[in-house]
């Protein structure tokens, strides 16, 4: 599942900050995407997506 996000960036330190973690480096979906595969303090895991014009 991806979450669409407005910064994965700054969502990426938020997930930490909460007690999350990141699993994956970000990766380039295409030339004006990119996402990042996180899991939550509870142990689910799915993609945070960015889209930029």
């Amino acid at each position: 599942m991806y979450i669409l996000v407005d910064d994965l960036d700054s969502s990426l330190v938020a997930v930490k900050q909460q007690g999350g973690k990141v699993l994956t480096r970000i990766k380039q979906f295409s030339a004006t995407s990119r996402y990042a595969v996180i899991e939550d303090p509870a142990g689910a895991v799915c993609a945070i997506y960015e889209e930029k014009d």
